[in-house]
């Protein structure tokens, strides 16, 4: 027995038409997917998008810039407190030292024209000083030398590292013999400045 199929009417007529419906039916999905997904992303996909490459590029490159910007003022930094803590070293060292003073003071006084005669030095480092600061007293004589090597050996010890304050001068008669009381300064070791660290 033989199948008989129904035959829908008009299928004949939709068929040569069918490669057309379908590519209608595309291009208004096509069309659909451009306006509801493409073209609100556009913007961000155009220059200067978030999704650009360029802009992405361009905020490295500043970060980057800034980042080297910040390392150099960190070298910076770090050099500055190098210097500095050096210097503050050598202004106020951490302990007394009395024979480096005392070698200092010596070589000072032979840069004058002067021989160092007497020399005492008594370390306050109690409750007589300020908080933080050590005070060491010297008390020397210097034999030889004028007046004006008098005036440089004074304006030597303006100059030196060491913080100091003279604090009297005595004038013998016409040799030349000269006493000087000075206030040589130290930290005290409960309050030594902290180590920069980074």
């Amino acid at each position: 027995m033989a199948v008989i199929k129904p035959k829908l009417p008009g299928a004949q007529t939709i068929a040569p038409f069918m490669p057309f419906v379908v590519g209608v039916t595309a291009f208004g999905l096509l069309v659909a997917a451009w306006f509801l997904l493409f073209l609100p992303a556009l913007p961000d996909l155009l220059a200067g998008g978030k999704f650009d490459i360029a802009a992405a590029r361009a905020r490295l490159d500043e970060a980057d810039a800034y980042a080297a910007r910040l390392d150099a003022l960190k070298s910076a930094y770090e050099k500055i407190n190098q210097d500095l803590n050096s210097r503050i070293n050598k202004a106020m060292p951490a302990k007394p030292d009395v024979g480096a003073l005392l070698v200092e003071l010596n070589s000072i006084a032979e840069k004058n024209n002067y021989v160092m005669g007497n020399f005492s030095a008594v370390s306050e480092a109690g409750a007589s000083s300020v908080e933080g600061r050590g005070i060491i007293r010297i008390s020397m004589s210097l034999k030889g030398g004028d007046y004006q090597s008098f005036k440089r050996y004074l304006s030597t010890l303006e100059t030196w590292d060491r913080l100091c304050d003279v604090q009297t001068i005595s004038f013998g008669g016409k040799g030349g013999d000269y006493t000087v009381n000075l206030k040589v300064y130290y930290l005290a070791e409960a309050t030594k400045a902290p180590a920069v660290t980074n």
